[in-house]
């Protein structure tokens, strides 16, 4: 396991698979992509920044807050997009690179980044983060790709397998959580 930010070449056997996360499934000739779970998007912050700015309670309120920003402001106006949001800019806010860095900054209390429940779960779990407000919003999902010659090789099987399972046992986990904060 690896996790880099560049894709490696399968064809040259840079690597055995990969799990990428795209609005777009995997689609080349010599490739095979699994779609293994497709997590709800939100928008998450940490407890003492939503303290701090209690009126954010919908996406306008939300889109004059800070928002951390990836690589550009297109997965936010993606988002705002799929939430409902209208006349919506949200071009302000610190930019960063990745994902994680992102959820660091909302940890630290700098301002709302968007995240998944694959990458938060624990956060949520702890406290850590919450959930800015309350959105149904899907954008993508984490593929398996494997070249398809490779992909009934029994190591390849095994990992499709195990992912399946691991991913199908965090979903349940954060079920009950999301079902225990309800009731």
């Amino acid at each position: 396991m690896q996790p880099t930010l560049s894709r490696p070449d399968l064809l040259r056997a840079e690597a055995d698979a990969e799990i990428v996360y795209s609005e777009v499934t995997e689609s080349r000739p010599f490739l095979m992509a699994e779609a293994l779970v497709r997590p709800r998007v939100f928008a998450v912050a940490s407890p003492a920044y939503l303290a701090r700015y209690p009126l954010i309670t919908n996406l306008a309120a939300l889109s004059r807050t800070a928002l951390i920003h990836e690589e550009s402001t297109q997965q936010w106006e993606r988002w705002f997009e799929l939430a409902g949001g209208t006349n919506i800019s949200v071009v302000h806010g610190q930019r960063l690179w990745h994902a994680h860095l992102a959820i660091d900054a909302a940890r630290l209390g700098q301002g709302v980044a968007l995240a998944n429940e694959v990458l938060v779960e624990d956060d949520l779990r702890s406290g850590a983060l919450v959930e800015a407000i309350p959105t149904q919003v899907y954008m993508g999902a984490y593929q398996l790709v494997v070249l398809k010659e490779r992909w009934s090789d029994p190591m390849i099987v095994a990992l499709r397998h195990w992912l399946r399972a691991t991913l199908v046992d965090s979903r349940l986990v954060h079920e009950r959580h999301r079902s225990e904060q309800t009731s």
